[in-house]
């Protein structure tokens, strides 16, 4: 799910050592906000990231096709409960204006039921199990609603499920795993969480940051590394395909599959390990951390020149 895109663009703001990037609205006014900040208090997207964890709990027919009878009915009786949330709770900076509260109510409902109208009766299988697209349970059911099947959920249980995914965005987020346990009490939700994230998603100079000992790389050294093929902008397009955020492992696998590419050995064509590449393209190897770190520190070396490079102890 998007956090900048659809609401405007954003750029890096700051001394240099404190830079963040800010969002600046996709209005005549393109006024500057503090990505935390948008994060909690604009209702179209504080609405979207609620609908974001409903969907990972109650599934939804993919495209336009209508759900089943139990999916419409336990997405409806789930977007009633948290609806209720959010406005009795200020969730929304709108809901005390009644024509705002009416807009706001309507894009709700229209994201809890994007399928339009009417039901499709699922037809067992040979098995007698109903087809996948009738599964009403999303991959997050159970870590919010435990045991029991959604078309067995009473007003308590479905208030239960409602009451965590607002803990969830707003207290301490949850884990998907078998016996995970939600983050410690006091600790940021998913919506602070995300967008302090983004936030500190920064490409900081080295210059600024840098011991005097350290290497810089200079604009030679991004043309040779962006020669095979520019990393950043395979991220950037891998985002606007997907129409969302890319994900730090995803955006990590771009920079592992673009090492052997800048890091060779021009004589025998064998992949640097870390030693080598820091020993010969200092630059280069500094650019390529400094990429790294803005997908999470996620390590991009390849593991068999991670281990060689471990074994000379280095």
């Amino acid at each position: 799910m998007k956090i900048v895109r659809p609401y405007g663009s954003s750029h890096s703001k700051g001394s240099a050592g404190a830079l963040r990037r800010v969002l600046i609205e996709n209005n005549p006014e393109r006024r500057e906000r503090d990505i935390p900040d948008f994060a909690g208090t604009h209702d179209e997207l504080v609405i979207a990231q609620w609908i974001s964890t409903i969907d990972k709990i109650a599934r939804k027919p993919k495209g336009s096709k209508p759900p089943s009878p139990d999916q419409r009915v336990f997405r409806e009786k789930l977007g009633k409960a948290c609806w209720v949330r959010m406005t009795e709770g200020g969730r929304l900076q709108g809901a005390g204006d009644e024509k705002r509260r009416q807009f706001l109510s309507d894009v709700w409902s229209f994201k809890i039921h994007p399928y339009g109208k009417g039901t499709k009766v699922p037809r067992p299988g040979r098995d007698g199990k109903p087809p996948a697209w009738a599964e009403v349970k999303g991959r997050w059911y159970e870590v919010f609603a435990g045991d029991g099947a959604p078309e067995d959920a009473d007003a308590a249980k479905i208030e239960k499920i409602a009451k965590r995914i607002e803990e969830h965005l707003y207290a301490r987020e949850y884990r998907l795993g078998v016996g995970a346990r939600p983050k410690k009490e006091g600790e940021k939700g998913r919506i602070a969480s995300r967008a302090e994230s983004i936030a500190g998603n920064v490409l900081r100079l080295p210059a600024a940051e840098a011991r005097d000992n350290q290497a810089k790389w200079s604009e030679a050294d991004k043309a040779a590394y962006v020669l095979p093929g520019d990393p950043v902008a395979a991220i950037r397009k891998n985002a606007e395909a997907l129409k969302e955020d890319v994900s730090l492992p995803e955006a990590a696998k771009v920079l592992f599959e673009h090492w052997p590419k800048v890091f060779r050995d021009p004589e025998t064509g064998a992949t640097m390990n870390v030693k080598q590449a820091m020993e010969q393209h200092p630059g280069l190897f500094a650019l390529h951390q400094q990429l790294k770190s803005a997908t999470g520190g996620c390590s991009s070396a390849p593991a068999r020149t991670r281990a060689n490079t471990a074994s000379k102890g280095s």
